[in-house]
């Protein structure tokens, strides 16, 4: 008996020391920032990150061979808190900047991309057209605005296909916006402005052409033109009513507005409420050795809720999320289990 207390205590020291490296392992592992990321030796095009949990959505902003600006989006989960390996998606046919809602194509393969990040400001992006060193587009002008919108994807679920990119910086908003010209290809224009006053952004939209293609070598865009304009009034940080308008023809000049939401919006860990929740989970594992005791250590988080306002719901569920088995058998085990943003130990197991 004093044989097997004394062994059981070896193994606790030994599993705290484990735990202990695996926390620090964890910890050098920086999620990046979600916003808008660039190379600041290539102006004219840059990429916009969102992380949600274990995954990341992404986006492309740069312009084909015959000049006219282009994008590029991938959605996968992320092996590592630090790393991204998925594919792009190349989507046409879809919504003009004031037409009318039009269904766009189903995505096409586009390649592969590799993001890898050495801390939450810097990284390095591989795809078709090559290596790229990115990092975090500062913007920030003046104090934080009293109403913080949602840094992320912004839609409205009732047109699929078309959406922005936005993040505020103190009161300076920068957006993104991507969508299809008339013709069907992809098109994007940005808007960059302070906020009018909290809560409400006004701008003109820019369309920017001839700038550097995924492959080719830096060349500067020329200089951007006024395709419309865009006005955004957040009633909340998860909600927003926007009033696009078409300048390319002052004559005609037309405008439409549509009430947008944060595409992914992650939720605490609870009871389902109504059918309107979807549910999801994910697990996240390593295996570490010391002497003869293998040790695991896991984040498991069994359920998680996304919701869907009842009005707004199209059925469809907004992200994925898989639950990983473990397939490793560990003569001891930690399972950390994650219940809103507190992490809490359930304790090890040892096994004879």
């Amino acid at each position: 008996m004093k044989f097997a207390v004394r062994r059981c205590h070896a193994r606790l020291a030994a599993w705290m020391v484990c735990a202990g490296i695996a926390l620090a392992g964890m910890s050098a592992h920086a999620t990046p920032q979600s916003g808008w990321w660039w190379n600041p030796a290539e102006s004219g095009r840059g990429f916009f990150l969102e992380v949600q949990g274990p995954r990341m959505f992404m986006a492309g902003y740069f312009y084909a061979d015959d000049g006219r600006p282009t994008w590029l989006v991938s959605n996968d989960l992320m092996p590592d808190p630090n790393a991204y390996d998925a594919r792009l998606l190349s989507v046409t046919g879809g919504q003009t900047l004031v037409g009318d809602y039009h269904a766009p194509s189903v995505p096409v393969d586009a390649g592969p991309v590799s993001l890898r990040f050495s801390d939450d400001r810097r990284g390095t992006l591989t795809w078709a057209g090559g290596t790229i060193a990115i990092e975090r587009y500062a913007f920030q002008h003046g104090a934080d605005a009293t109403l913080q919108p949602k840094t992320g994807w912004w839609w409205n679920p009732d047109e699929n296909g078309r959406g922005f990119s936005v993040e505020l910086q103190g009161d300076h908003m920068f957006i993104g916006a991507y969508m299809y010209d008339t013709d069907g290809m992809p098109v994007w224009y940005v808007a960059d402005a302070l906020m009018e006053s909290p809560g409400v952004f006004r701008g003109p939209l820019y369309h920017v052409a001839n700038g550097q293609t995924m492959g080719g070598s830096y060349r500067p865009p020329s200089a951007p033109t006024i395709a419309g304009s865009v006005r955004m009034e957040f009633s909340a940080p998860d909600r927003a009513t926007v009033t696009l308008t078409d300048d390319h023809t002052l004559a005609a000049k037309t405008s439409k507005t549509i009430v947008i939401l944060p595409q992914y919006v992650l939720h605490p860990v609870g009871p389902m409420a109504s059918a309107k929740f979807w549910v999801g989970g994910f697990d996240w594992k390593r295996v570490f050795t010391f002497d003869d005791v293998v040790n695991e250590f896991a984040v498991d988080v069994p359920i998680m809720t996304w919701s869907q306002p009842v009005d707004l719901d199209t059925g469809r569920y907004p992200a994925f999320y898989k639950r990983v088995p473990v397939s490793r058998p560990a003569r001891d085990r930690l399972i950390f289990r994650k219940e809103t943003s507190r992490w809490a130990p359930t304790g090890p197991t040892t096994r004879e």
